[in-house]
């Protein structure tokens, strides 16, 4: 048995060697060819996310609510120290929040569709630079109806940079 566990092991790490290799290879989004720059191609889809581990709404916020905050945390500048940054230039757009909770049940809050919940947004729905979008969970399951949510979501920002906290309060 002895014998056989050097072969293996470098047959193994010629396959995570090569392997990687490849499989970069054929992914060219994830490798980057500007010497000077690791932004040489493109790093962003105009969107991202966070993610929030325990989210609650019981009995409309009156037993136990989730308070949140998203945060827009960027205004891309032309260059950061040197590294051009092109595709950095979405700055402004709306939040997604996705919701699943451990019944089962899963819900969609687009803030372009009501943009009054909570405060932050413009007119729109939409969360501009160096803005926080704060809002209960109650406040958003409200415009749909629903009173008794248990379990964890995603935002889903439109804009380049997203970063956000919630605190859950029991009662």
């Amino acid at each position: 048995m002895s014998k056989l566990r050097l072969p293996v092991a470098l047959v193994f790490l010629a396959f995570l060697v090569f392997g990687a290799s490849a499989m970069a290879a054929e992914n060219p989004a994830k490798m980057s060819t500007d010497s000077d720059s690791t932004l040489g191609v493109s790093t962003t889809l105009s969107q991202s996310a966070v993610f929030a581990a325990f989210l609650s709404d019981v009995n409309g916020g009156a037993d136990a609510n989730t308070a949140i905050s998203i945060s827009n945390i960027v205004i891309a500048p032309p260059k950061i120290s040197g590294i051009s940054t092109p595709d950095l230039n979405d700055t402004q757009g709306p939040i997604t929040g996705y919701f699943y909770g451990n019944d089962g049940s899963s819900y969609v809050y687009k803030t372009s569709d009501n943009p009054s919940v909570g405060s932050g947004l413009d007119e729109a729905g939409e969360l501009g630079p160096g803005g926080t979008w704060a809002v209960f969970m109650s406040e958003i399951l409200g415009t749909m109806g629903v009173d008794n949510f248990i379990g964890f979501g995603w935002f889903v920002a439109d804009f380049d940079a997203v970063a956000g906290t919630y605190t859950n309060f029991f009662t």
